[in-house]
């Protein structure tokens, strides 16, 4: 017959845990029963062989039921070791409650973790008769299985897990039950893993440290500031080696006192205070640094010392010109060279020429152009050939800029300088152009003030923002452009003199569109590949027209004009004069190099007749011209779906997206004129010359 084993404990959640363990290592041997005090089941039978109790306060409560003659053990209890995986994880000085349903376990669980070396937290107990209130510090509660008396602000839990059966305790039930002793070396084994695997976890934890220590001594080594730590009486503790290259102080460093080495800082408050210091000019021999220094505060808010950041003012310098081109200046970049600026007319490639020749000097350029000539294009590829390549370039439209925001767009303003001003002021565009170029468009539209305090910055080289009293010295090359006549408002007395000669040291004048020959066609070529890619195809009659036009609107109306054929005119259609918006369609056609507009016009005619035919929308089109021009005998217009009853009745039945396909493309040809809202459309006298044609066709 098998031994009994019986383990009897307080509550339900050790019982279960406890019981499992056993089942795992005595089952085959032994029969095991359990019972809890909050059970309701009966008090286990006085037969069996081997009483566990789970600790002393348990066994004062049940030793009055325990059978006189049994053999009873009082359980020694641990933490499985495996569990303190968790607490490896938190920082030195991590605040936590223990929780505990008696006083007892919860200095247990204190105890049991000390054991183990976690004696770095900082905890308190928490058990009932000591409940702890919530004053914000604690967030981390760590419990062993039980959780009824987590505090509810508590947001984390560890749970180390119940406490498990000791070692000792596992050896006398193997002694008092007979069980194989091999069973006691299963059991001993398992331990001594969690416990292995325990300390190569903290051994991992501290190779790691010193890996970690190990590469910020290799940063330090490699850094160019000079890094130094003092401890509370302002001794240097450490230094790397660039402190010993920039500070003319005694050697060693290490165990000199700071003030030694840095003099006219005030170390004082920041060890005394915690005050940190952030980029403090200080002389040091004959040269200028930059000092920061950090408090260096324990968990608790006790200062043991200071970190000390020193750096030489000139190589702030430098890094300030990295900053204000990769940061602050960000967008302020020119984007275009002289290989991007189109064209091979002789007037053309004299002018870049010039431009290139200018470009290698650092003296001002005016620009003069008419607008949309590429007088930003030009002062953009200047800027990248120049020797300030590398610096910012910013631009300013006085056309576009109201007159009371141009000075402290220019120049930058002062927190508080005017109403809406931003918090901490602005930096002005002269600022943000410091080392770099700044291009100042259309100059001409500049107010005679303005142009006075303009004057004064390019001749001083120098700033102060609007409502400070600080001057700033700037470096910056100025290129201006106009599309006026400079020189006839200077005459009119609406431009400066002294600013106009300041400004024109190197003239450029950019030719129209309309001097520079073929260079139109190149340019048409270049925008539809560019962004369509694609090639139009020109009717030889709209080529000539288009040549013949004088282009008021440069290369910037030839962009807008390739951009409007693209999106309204079918890749493998063959473009012809109705393609064109409707402003620059009507301006050919009263052109007087045209012999006449009915020549033109039944050209284009024949070309949108061919575009019906791809789309065998011939006949459509056909029937819906004639019902256009039956309504307008009596002065009417006619919309989709008076013209999809009309053709119904003639025995055509088309879907309305249909009619609507047609009249669109016989509006964009201007074959229709639109009447007022749900009058619908009417035919005009182009639309009938269409209709005479697709008559004589269909004959």
């Amino acid at each position: 017959m098998r031994k009994k084993l019986c383990f009897i404990t307080q509550g339900e959640v050790v019982r279960q845990t406890i019981t499992n363990l056993f089942i795992d290592f005595f089952g085959q041997y032994v029969e095991i029963i359990s019972w809890c005090l909050v059970s309701k089941d009966p008090f286990p039978p006085a037969d069996c062989d081997l009483y566990v109790v789970s600790a002393p306060a348990t066994y004062e409560l049940v030793k009055s039921r325990l059978p006189a003659d049994g053999r009873v053990i009082i359980a020694e209890r641990i933490i499985n070791p495996i569990r303190f995986d968790a607490l490896l994880d938190l920082r030195p000085g991590t605040k936590a409650i223990i929780v505990g349903n008696t006083q007892e376990r919860a200095e247990f669980a204190l105890q049991a973790i000390r054991q183990f070396g976690v004696d770095y937290l900082d905890v308190q107990l928490h058990y009932p008769g000591n409940n702890l209130t919530d004053t914000g510090e604690f967030q981390l509660a760590i419990i062993t299985g039980e959780d009824r008396h987590i505090p509810g602000w508590i947001t984390k839990v560890i749970d180390l897990g119940v406490k498990e059966i000791a070692l000792p305790t596992y050896f006398e039930i193997i002694h008092y039950l007979d069980i194989p002793p091999m069973v006691f070396g299963d059991i001993a084994r398992l331990y001594m893993k969690a416990i292995f695997d325990l300390t190569l976890r903290r051994h991992g934890i501290a190779q790691v440290n010193r890996e970690m220590r190990r590469r910020m001594e290799v940063i330090l080594k490699n850094v160019d500031d000079a890094i130094l730590s003092i401890n509370i009486q302002g001794v240097i503790q450490t230094a790397n080696p660039a402190c010993e290259q920039l500070l003319p102080a005694p050697l060693p460093l290490v165990g000199a006192c700071i003030k030694d080495a840095i003099g006219g800082v005030d170390f004082t408050q920041c060890l005394q205070e915690g005050k940190g210091i952030s980029n403090e000019v200080v002389l040091i021999g004959d040269q200028h640094y930059l000092i920061s220094v950090n408090p260096i505060q324990h968990h608790s808010g006790a200062i043991s010392g200071a970190v000390v950041i020193i750096r030489p003012v000139s190589q702030v310098q430098k890094m300030e010109t990295k900053v204000r081109r990769e940061l602050t200046t960000k967008g302020n970049l020119a984007k275009y060279t002289f290989n991007k600026i189109i064209g091979q007319s002789a007037e053309l490639q004299k002018t870049l020429n010039l431009a290139e020749r200018f470009a290698k000097t650092d003296l001002s350029i005016l620009i003069e152009g008419e607008s949309g000539v590429g007088k930003e294009l030009f002062a953009q590829s200047i800027h990248n050939v120049s020797k300030r390549a590398n610096g910012p370039f910013v631009a300013l439209n006085f056309a576009a800029l109201p007159e009371h925001l141009a000075e402290s767009e220019l120049f930058g303003y002062e927190e508080g300088s005017f109403t809406g001003a931003k918090k901490g002021g602005k930096r002005g565009l002269f600022e943000e152009a410091h080392l770099g170029t700044i291009f100042l468009d259309e100059i001409g539209d500049a107010s005679l003030e303005l142009q006075a305090i303009l004057l004064r910055v390019l001749e001083e080289k120098e700033v102060r923002r609007v409502g400070g009293r600080e001057i700033t010295p700037i470096d910056v090359r100025v290129i201006a452009a106009t599309n006026k006549n400079l020189i006839h408002l200077v005459k009119e007395g609406k431009f400066r003199r002294d600013l106009f000669y300041r400004l024109c040291t190197l003239p450029i004048n950019i030719p129209p569109l309309r001097n520079r020959g073929k260079d139109l066609f190149l340019l048409i070529d270049s925008f539809a590949s560019r962004m369509y890619n694609r090639r139009l195809t020109l009717e030889p009659a709209l080529t000539n027209l288009l040549a013949a036009y004088d282009w008021p609107g440069n290369v910037r109306e030839v962009q807008n004009v390739v951009r409007y054929i693209c999106n309204f005119v079918d890749s493998d259609v063959v473009v012809g004069i109705e393609d064109l918006p409707a402003y620059l369609r009507e301006a050919m056609l009263a052109n007087p190099l045209v012999n006449t507009a009915a020549e033109v016009m039944h050209e284009s005619e024949y070309v949108f007749i061919k575009k019906l035919d791809k789309k065998g929308m011939t006949g459509l089109v056909l029937e819906i011209l004639w019902q256009l021009k039956n309504a307008s005998k009596e002065g009417t217009g006619l919309g989709r779906g008076s013209l999809a009853l009309l053709l119904e009745a003639k025995g055509i039945v088309v879907p309305h997206y249909k009619i609507r396909n047609c009249l669109s493309m016989l509006s964009r040809g201007k074959y229709l004129d639109a009447g007022i809202t749900r009058q619908g459309v009417k035919i005009n006298l182009q639309g009938e010359e269409l209709l005479r044609c697709l008559e004589e066709k269909t004959i």
